[in-house]
């Protein structure tokens, strides 16, 4: 499992990279407005996409660990991917001819709506073809496709920003996804099979768990994707520039919790037959792991958030730095909350992880309809906020309740992880005391509160496979 995390924590590198480097290079070649624009039609786009192919993709990855037959998985593979293409073409259909009333929505140019329209069916099997790799057990061909994909997309974004004006910006985008399609294609060639008859218990089970994961994935990612789209609509094609970029900027921080969450549904699915204690012992472990690294890295980037959005951004301003540390306890809530998410997918609490992300969607929603226009970017980061505590919290308690989960790791994680940090930014800024002092105050305090943690992490990175 660890050359699996490994190779996923490369690959994941590769795609923040990706998205990074897109958006602070583009805002300054052609400024905020046109990276927001971009970024408004990239979330809608793949938002859509996310609706026929999400749930189909998060059955891939449910149910191809389950089978040790090759046929069933071939037609498991096939029947899952030749609905995702179905779907997604009469999706392109439908944003077609409701093409004048989305525009004016958007308040998009017309040229980048149009140039976004392929993403549906490109994102969408982007989607279904990465959880596919990890439902089958194969992380080394999801690098590959990245690595490959990753490198011409940095090769045609220069080229476009240094020969083309920004008609052109997102193609390197569509480039990038069609790549990775193609190679994803050829490595899966052997799963193809015009059989796709599955028994009827099977597909029940694969119908009911792709309805409500495509709710939840689609809720759950929503909070990002409605977040741009909202803060272009509610606000400006700046505002929406501003707030994807430091999404992207801070996407780093994500990169061990997303591979765990890729690689924990298949371990917790074959753990699930087990004793409860199995998996109640799994997920406080990894959970404890995950607080280890989330406390202490996120608090440093509260500490230096000021310098961090400077960079990223191109511009020093006081709402941006509340802002970018709004979204950092955003992103500390979700991240400690992923070995939670994926013991409950792996289980049969699926629905839980449904209904919190949809109920945070929703609040979130509504924060944005009411604080955007008000409070501009910093109102777009409290709906995020706002959004992924609700998203967490339900989860949480359910585990708890019904896997054993030990709050105690949650309690101090929040201590740790977000109110020491605020407090000692706070008073760094406050009575200026010396950044580098109050470094060294936290790290100690740190290391005494997870002192049994770090040992266990000692012992597991030096334990032999």
């Amino acid at each position: 499992m660890k050359k699996s995390i490994l190779l996923t924590i490369l690959s994941l590198i590769l795609v923040g990279l990706s998205k990074f480097v897109f958006n602070w290079l583009g805002i300054r070649a052609y400024g905020p407005s046109v990276i927001g624009w971009v970024n408004v039609i990239i979330s809608f786009f793949t938002l859509l996409a996310l609706i026929p192919s999400s749930g189909l993709a998060a059955s891939s990855q449910r149910y191809l660990p389950e089978s040790n037959d090759k046929q069933i998985i071939k037609k498991i593979f096939s029947f899952l991917i030749f609905l995702a293409i179905i779907l997604c073409i009469g999706l392109i259909f439908i944003v077609l001819f409701f093409d004048n009333q989305l525009i004016s929505i958007l308040n998009t140019p017309e040229y980048i709506y149009y140039s976004g329209i392929p993403l549906i069916i490109l994102f969408g099997l982007y989607t279904f073809y990465k959880q596919s790799f990890f439902g089958l057990e194969k992380s080394n061909f999801y690098f590959l496709n990245e690595l490959i994909s990753s490198l011409i997309f940095f090769l045609c974004l220069i080229c476009v920003i240094l020969l083309f004006d920004d008609k052109y910006v997102i193609i390197p985008f569509l480039i990038y996804y069609t790549v990775f399609v193609l190679i994803s294609f050829i490595h899966t060639r052997d799963l193809y099979t015009t059989n796709t008859k599955l028994n009827k218990e099977l597909k029940t089970n694969i119908n009911y768990y792709s309805r409500w994961s495509t709710v939840g994935t689609v809720s759950g990612v929503g909070t990002t994707y409605l977040g741009n789209i909202s803060a272009g609509i509610l606000g400006s094609s700046v505002i929406a520039g501003y707030f994807s970029t430091m999404i992207s900027f801070l996407m780093p921080l994500n990169l061990l919790p997303r591979a765990l969450s890729l690689l924990l549904v298949p371990r917790f699915v074959k753990i699930s037959s087990t004793e409860q204690n199995d998996i109640s012992y799994e997920l406080n472990k990894m959970t404890e792991l995950l607080a280890l690294f989330v406390s202490l890295v996120g608090a440093l980037c509260i500490f230096f958030s000021k310098e961090l959005s400077t960079f990223s951004l191109n511009t020093q301003d006081h709402t941006i730095t509340i802002s970018f540390i709004l979204i950092l306890v955003s992103m500390f809530f979700t991240m400690l909350g992923v070995p939670v998410i994926g013991a409950l997918l792996g289980t049969k609490y699926v629905k839980v992880t449904t209904l919190s992300s949809l109920l945070s969607l929703l609040i979130g929603l509504i924060t944005w309809f009411f604080y955007i226009p008000k409070y501009g970017l910093v109102g777009v980061s409290l709906g995020f906020l706002v959004s992924s505590i609700v998203k967490m919290l339900i989860p949480f308690y359910f585990a708890y309740k019904y896997l054993l989960f030990d709050l105690n790791i949650l309690i101090k994680g929040i201590i740790v992880g977000i109110l020491l940090p605020i407090f000692f930014f706070f008073t760094h800024s406050l009575l200026n005391i010396k950044l580098f002092f109050i470094c060294i105050v936290y790290i100690i305090i740190y290391f005494i509160l997870y002192k049994n943690e770090t040992i266990l992490l000692i012992n597991t990175l030096l334990r032999k496979p």
